[in-house]
């Protein structure tokens, strides 16, 4: 059997695993039987197992130069350098989604095994979460990304294309890894989150239990957010670290609100405050990771950035879309059994300056979304003309001349 052959059966039988225990955790869950939610997390293990196989076997297919592949052909040569080669894993849509893949199996194999014996309902829907977004991920490279999709006519070029020359610096070899852990690790504490919520768990241990992966996942996002700035000041030359690049400023996003959930978690650790906002920035930052992965192959927005010729807006769109309904849903529902043990003394308390640094880092992912998606929506003549209004409204009760907006609204780096 081939690379090809037995990598496309490889990432096939793990989907069947992951699904499996999709399943298995949620009936265990709804039911309470700890050995369905024990066998989920063994399922979970052997995903991670399997999901290093496939990588490795990605890999090889790389350094071996095996352009029967379309994916090697399309982002390596001969001549590329072994440091290169492996930056090629990541490089184009396909291996960055396949490094999606491992990262998050072998994170969640970590989690599970750290509940190993534990078949609580509680780990029983957060292992359901878990192996339900690795499964979304793997349904993504079976029917719209495949790593190891195969030339039909031909046994490949005599030669690849090469990796992008803007790709070919060590920092962009380094930046993207760190970066996509850092949104891939912030799973687990949605997953944490949600089985709290869902198995209506008030203690507050699961916030206790992630703040490590909360920290883990702040710790590489930062550092992939730095080691891109780097690169863009050598590379791009914009002058400055920070080009106010809309893929950028969608990595930004879900930093602001992983700081904000820290200094939620340490509240609700040492009095049992903000336990609401601790679940909600939970929710909040995954989504963001979702929506910054959305942006980058949607191509709503031009960025450079940006993987062209996409097939996996659909897709994300729709895990936007459920994700905030079943989480916003759930939180609702568990509202009042998640009331704050003692309210906040006073305005000069710990907890009130806390609340208030959430709302000056929720007020910047305000403006940074309003300003990264203002040029597309202000498109939409239904928008342009409530923002007309609106507009006019202002211009009346101030006594200003109102000039209507004729066309979309483009910002730069000086709203930001």
């Amino acid at each position: 059997m081939g690379v090809a052959a037995l990598g496309q059966l490889l990432v096939m039988i793990l989907l069947g695993v992951t699904s499996l225990a999709t399943v298995l955790a949620v009936i265990g869950a709804l039911r309470k039987r700890e050995d369905l939610v024990r066998a989920a997390g063994w399922g979970t293990r052997a995903a991670g197992w399997l999901s290093v196989a496939t990588a490795l076997l990605l890999l090889r297919a790389i350094l071996t130069h095996d352009f029967r592949i379309q994916y090697v052909a399309q982002y390596t040569d001969t001549s590329l350098p072994v440091f290169y080669l492996l930056t090629a894993f990541w490089g184009g849509e396909k291996g960055a989604l396949a490094f999606w893949v491992t990262a998050l199996a072998l994170l969640s194999a970590v989690w599970a095994r750290s509940r190993r014996g534990d078949g609580s309902p509680e780990t029983g829907w957060a292992l359901g979460v878990l192996s339900a977004t690795t499964s979304f991920f793997l349904v993504l490279m079976v029917f719209a990304s495949h790593p190891f999709e195969t030339f039909s006519a031909s046994g490949g070029p005599a030669d690849g294309n090469g990796l992008n020359p803007l790709l070919q610096n060590p920092l962009m070899a380094v930046h993207p890894p760190p970066q996509l852990l850092g949104f891939i690790a912030y799973a687990v504490p949605f997953a944490m989150a949600f089985g709290a919520l869902a198995a209506g768990r008030a203690d507050g241990s699961w916030s206790r239990r992630a703040r490590p992966w909360s920290l883990f996942a702040w710790g590489m996002l930062t550092a992939g957010l730095v080691v891109g700035e780097l690169w863009s000041y050598l590379e791009l030359g914009w002058g400055g670290y920070w080009g106010w690049d809309p893929v950028e400023n969608a990595a930004l996003l879900p930093w602001l609100t992983g700081t904000a959930m820290l200094h939620t978690a340490s509240a609700e650790y040492r009095g049992g405050h903000l336990r609401r906002w601790n679940l909600a920035l939970a929710g909040i930052t995954f989504w963001l990771t979702l929506f910054a992965t959305f942006l980058t192959r949607s191509q709503l927005i031009q960025s450079l950035h940006s993987f062209t010729g996409s097939a996996l807006t659909p897709f994300f769109l729709w895990s936007l879309v459920v994700t905030a309904a079943v989480f916003g849903g759930l939180l609702a529902r568990r509202w009042k059994t998640f009331a704050p043990r003692d309210a906040i003394v006073g305005w000069t308390s710990r907890e009130a300056a806390v609340l208030a640094q959430i709302g000056l880092l929720l007020m910047m992912v305000f403006v940074v979304m309003w300003g990264t998606l203002l040029p597309k929506f202000s498109e939409s003549p239904a928008v342009l003309g409530g923002m007309n209004r609106v507009l006019g409204a202002v211009a009346a009760i101030t006594g200003r001349e109102f000039v209507p907006l004729s066309g979309a609204i483009q910002v730069g780096p000086e709203w930001f």
